[in-house]
């Protein structure tokens, strides 16, 4: 493993993703554990164009919910990517190994995305390849977007990908998507959105069969999934209405936009927290009344 990059010291290998390397390094500057991504084959053209838009986009982007950008700069002719480092789990191993989590984290997880998305489209950004494992968890419950690596500025007519090519997690992928001329806007960013919800609230997958592509393509294009309630039977309504409507298939049906859809998730929010702290009142007056009975006896 490469002991230096630029200033900073490697202390170790954190993954490897679709064009990079990620490392765990020290900035000696101002002593601090920073995450590096380095591009892979950097002799590919496409890729390298892939790295400089992940720069430019997360690079403007300064927001609670994403992750930040520190610097970038080469070695030995190899792009590189400073970022923050990030310590916890991706969405993805949260919902693998099944943490227990009560409805109200996993909505106020999926709010916080929701606000980073927002964020980002405000800015031109669509993400494009929403799903569990680029939203990060950390230790302290806060949420991190990652991995604007095949963002899309809107409204820009230069594009990073040859015609013809399917872009992004073909399960979180919206139908129109795989449609002749099917272009990523705030609207298939929605749909993906939809579908790590609805993973994470159930547990499963709405849309995907193992180790066949097709399959889940055409479960995408025609396949409702079922209803939340019907798998998490504590789930409000306004819950599933939510997450059913974020994954429409019909771009009329679903949200438009992330405000949209935030307005409808601050209302479930609110609500499951009332129920909460009213089941907490009743609990302390229970407890209360077996200890008093108690006393008079």
């Amino acid at each position: 493993m490469i002991s230096r990059i630029g200033k900073y010291t490697v202390e170790a290998e954190l993954g490897r993703g679709g064009f990079g390397r990620v490392y765990r390094a020290f900035d000696p500057d101002v002593k601090r554990l920073v995450a590096i991504k380095v591009l892979i084959a950097e002799s590919d053209p496409e890729l390298l164009k892939r790295f400089q838009v992940e720069v430019g986009t997360t690079g403007n982007l300064r927001h609670k919910n994403i992750v930040t950008l520190y610097e970038c700069g080469e070695e030995s002719g190899v792009p590189y990517l400073v970022m923050e480092l990030l310590e916890g789990q991706p969405l993805e191993a949260v919902i693998k190994e099944r943490v227990a989590l009560t409805l109200v984290e996993k909505v106020r997880i999926m709010s916080h995305v929701a606000e980073g998305l927002a964020y980002a489209h405000n800015q031109g950004v669509i993400h494009r390849d929403v799903k569990p494992a680029n939203i990060m968890l950390l230790r302290d419950g806060s949420i991190k977007i990652m991995d604007f690596g095949i963002a899309r500025v809107a409204n820009k007519s230069t594009m990073v990908t040859r015609e013809g090519f399917i872009v992004g997690t073909i399960p979180y992928m919206a139908p129109e998507l795989f449609e002749p001329g099917g272009k990523a806007d705030e609207q298939t960013d929605v749909f993906a959105y939809g579908t790590v919800y609805y993973e994470l609230l159930t547990g499963k997958h709405p849309f995907s069969v193992e180790q066949d592509i097709y399959a889940t393509i055409r479960r995408i294009q025609a396949v409702e999934p079922d209803a939340v309630c019907r798998v998490v039977p504590e789930a409000p309504e306004g819950l599933e209405l939510l997450v059913h409507r974020a994954m429409g298939k019909d771009r009329e049906v679903r949200y438009q936009s992330f405000p949209e859809l935030l307005l409808d998730s601050e209302a479930v929010l609110a609500d499951l927290q009332r129920e909460r702290a009213a089941a907490m009142f009743a609990e302390v007056d229970r407890k209360s009344t077996r200890l008093n009975s108690s006393h008079l006896v």
